[in-house]
């Protein structure tokens, strides 16, 4: 298994799907889905750093934040943190 990826066997009700991440980015949920697959978000040699709840992909919130800040819109990722905030972003 990767080193990017946590088995858990519960559920946690805060953690995110594939789709709610994708929708946050911009993006369509077949490209997180590859980002996975890949290992890396494009761009950068920075894992996407996910979890396996049973058979389904989940992401931690404070992770997806922490990417967010150094993301720009539609997904393309920058080393400089975002400035300000993303509509709809909580």
């Amino acid at each position: 298994m990767s080193e990017n990826v946590q088995q858990i066997a519960s559920s946690d009700s805060s953690l995110l799907t594939c789709k709610q991440v994708s929708e946050r980015w911009g993006v369509n949920p077949g490209t997180v889905r590859n980002w996975i697959s890949r290992g890396v978000i494009p761009g950068t040699e920075e894992p996407l750093p996910y979890m396996k709840v049973g058979s389904k992909v989940r992401f931690s919130p404070d992770q997806v934040q922490y990417i967010e800040s150094h993301m720009v819109r539609g997904g393309a990722p920058t080393d400089q943190p975002r400035t300000t905030p993303r509509s709809g972003a909580a």
